[in-house]
């Protein structure tokens, strides 16, 4: 079962990533090949349907990732949230916890 649950993320994750390079390669070439303003235009228009679409794969990848493996990413959070500089204060890292978790 773990099996099937990691592998619908890594596809969703996969699907993001693809969709994503889209997004950023349109993003730095229209740099390069667009002149005029109309051009850029029309390079930054072409992004438009999929531009929140893929951001919806990594939302449901990660919680999918959550719904499929909690304690996991319960335990890499937890270790996230303690990994800090030691000279956070302690009313900063507890604001910082509730906000994350």
């Amino acid at each position: 079962m773990e099996t099937m649950w990691f592998c619908l993320v890594a596809i969703m994750i996969t699907i993001y990533v693809l969709l994503d390079g889209f997004d950023l390669g349109a993003g730095a070439i229209h740099l390069f090949v667009a002149k005029t303003d109309e051009e850029r235009r029309q390079v930054l228009a072409s992004i438009g349907p999929v531009w929140d679409g893929n951001e919806v794969w990594l939302i449901a990848a990660g919680g999918t990732l959550y719904f499929a493996f909690p304690a996991r990413v319960e335990l890499a959070a937890g270790c996230f949230l303690r990994s800090g500089p030691r000279q956070r204060g302690a009313r900063r890292a507890a604001g910082l916890q509730r906000l994350l978790l």
